[in-house]
């Protein structure tokens, strides 16, 4: 999934939620390569229980490569 995130755009965020946790992480691709990190943290991570309208997982993509910026405009259109 990194690989795709990182071929889709510059900067991303996960939000996961179960019965018992969620967890949201946070990347700016650039940073991340300029500071050679080769993990991720999280931004933040609890363990609570959650309810059933709150599960799934969210992911975001900004910053979009120009390639897939030109694609989706199309698409749009």
């Amino acid at each position: 999934m990194k690989r795709a995130l990182f071929k889709i755009g510059k900067k991303f965020s996960i939000t996961s939620t179960t019965l018992r946790s969620r967890f949201v992480l946070e990347a700016d691709v650039d940073k991340w390569i300029r500071i050679q990190i080769m993990d991720f943290r999280f931004k933040s991570f609890d363990e609570k229980n959650y309810t059933v309208s709150d599960f799934g997982t969210r992911i975001e993509v900004t910053r979009l490569n120009s390639g897939v910026s030109a694609q989706a405009s199309q698409q749009a259109s």
